[in-house]
């Protein structure tokens, strides 16, 4: 994270968090609300941390994305979406 003029830490690889809220999607977890962030949005982040632990996160995530294609979201979160 990267801190801008004000106390709020912007993440790594963002414009801020506004640039993040715009492909969130919100979920129903038994009542309450959740903000999704979208799959890319983390990768460019840790991406753009660079710290080892993270890159190593990038690897595994872009296998899983790239292994379960035909998958939107974990079934976990099925009938739970309000786009």
């Amino acid at each position: 994270m990267k801190l801008e003029g004000s106390s709020v830490p912007s993440p790594s690889g963002t414009g801020r968090f506004d640039d993040l809220i715009r492909t969130t999607i919100d979920i129903d977890l038994e009542g309450l609300t959740v903000k999704l962030g979208e799959l890319e949005d983390l990768l460019r982040m840790k991406r753009a941390s660079a710290r080892p632990k993270d890159l190593l996160e990038v690897e595994v995530l872009t296998a899983v994305r790239e292994n379960d294609r035909d998958q939107v979201l974990h079934p976990f979160f099925s009938g739970g979406v309000n786009r």
